[in-house]
């Protein structure tokens, strides 16, 4: 449950400042809270059986699904939409089913996720900000950007955590 719960938190994190912010569409948004919590649910015994504590081919495997499921059920391929964000989706999927494997294991990335949730309270009042635009197209843009921004920033820090025999050593 606790998977679920902190996946279901950081998706839904983007989905309201998308749905509520860029394009006013609250309806939309209680649809994704049902599609991801559906999702989320399979996922997370897909894990479970297959990769367990693998979190880089986790962070593969979930942006790659959640890649797809863009292209294909929502229609923001390349092909279909070429202004869609291909990089954004592939990493807003990787990430969120990622961090909360971490969250099971606090103990072991403490360090990370402390920076990864204060990354995420900064961006969250950033992202607010937008709400005080007028201009409609200033504030598609601020919602499409600002609230992508903290989950590349997560996966440095998730990616930097999970490789450090990678790192340069000085």
């Amino acid at each position: 449950m606790k998977f679920i719960s902190v996946a279901l938190f950081f998706a839904l994190w983007l989905e309201f400042f998308y749905k509520f912010g860029a394009t006013y569409d609250p309806s939309n948004f209680i649809g994704a809270c049902v599609i991801y919590l559906i999702y989320l649910s399979l996922y997370f015994v897909f894990l479970k059986i297959f990769l367990r504590k693998k979190l880089i081919i986790a962070w593969l495997c979930s942006g790659v699904i959640g890649l797809m499921a863009e292209w294909f059920l929502m229609g923001n391929s390349p092909w279909g939409n070429p202004h869609a964000i291909q990089s954004g989706m592939f990493v807003f999927h990787a990430f969120y089913p990622v961090l909360a494997l971490m969250f099971l294991q606090y103990e072991r990335y403490k360090k990370a996720l402390k920076r990864v949730c204060g990354i995420f309270i900064v961006f969250s009042v950033l992202s607010l900000l937008g709400f005080l635009f007028d201009s409609k197209d200033i504030r598609f843009a601020w919602f499409i950007w600002i609230p992508l921004l903290p989950y590349y920033a997560s996966t440095i820090v998730i990616l930097w955590r999970l490789r450090p025999k990678y790192r340069v050593k000085r």
